[in-house]
């Protein structure tokens, strides 16, 4: 796994707090968790005995209980961050996790003209599934974050958060374990993203630049940064 790093940083804005800041090669074996309150933000692996939601069962898009978690946690996130943890997709997973592929991903797909049908979802989701995290809020399942190291770049292959749940800054607060990763190796991080798909925008807004598209996608790539520049953003 590689050794872990943890610094401490003064937060400029507002008052006084310090952020914990845990890096690691290859975080797929990884639990992360980070908390958020009132300024102060700690990062610390969290227990794997206790998963969030890892067992649902599929009756519609959503399985029900994965309907109600998200509910609770969009009333929930109006006022603050979450404490967010990312845990090692299982195969109980599949079922929320094929759900929240077709809330996000069928619009974006329909446009460029990719399937969107269950069969085409399905094998997305099942694409490397080992390295596939579940992103939980709260100890609730609320997305999916997949990336691996290669030997040459970090790679994002998929970011979901669920509808209900995004522009909280869940999915950059995931993303950015993995630029942490990518700075301690010293190496880029690339990923691809549909065109019109609006998750652009966060790529723009951390540093990445499109180096290359084809018909669906654009081709993208953030630089690699000294572990002292990603924590400091």
């Amino acid at each position: 796994m590689g050794s872990v790093i943890c610094r401490s940083m003064e937060n400029s804005v507002g008052a006084q707090a310090h952020m914990q800041l845990r890096e690691a090669r290859g975080i797929g074996a990884l639990i992360w968790r980070i908390d958020v309150t009132a300024g102060l933000v700690r990062c610390k692996r969290a227990l794997p005995e206790k998963p969030c939601g890892a067992t649902i069962h599929d009756n519609s898009s959503y399985p029900l209980s994965a309907r109600r978690n998200i509910a609770d946690m969009s009333a929930q996130l109006s006022a603050s961050r979450p404490a967010l943890i990312l845990r090692p997709a299982q195969p109980d997973d599949e079922a929320f996790l094929l759900g929240l592929r077709k809330a996000t991903m069928t619009e974006h797909l329909a446009r460029a003209g990719e399937p969107t049908d269950d069969a085409a979802h399905r094998a997305r989701l099942l694409h490397r599934y080992e390295v596939a995290q579940v992103i939980c809020i709260d100890g609730a399942p609320a997305g999916l974050l997949k990336a691996y190291r290669g030997d040459a770049e970090w790679f994002v292959e998929q970011l979901q958060i669920a509808p209900a749940l995004q522009g909280r800054g869940i999915g950059e607060q995931a993303l950015r374990t993995i630029l942490r990763a990518a700075a301690a190796d010293a190496l880029p991080v690339a990923l691809h993203v549909l065109k019109g798909n609006p998750a652009k925008r966060l790529y723009d807004r951390l540093g990445f630049e499109t180096v290359g598209e084809d018909e669906a996608q654009f081709h993208m790539r953030l630089a690699p940064r000294a572990s002292a520049e990603s924590e400091a953003e």
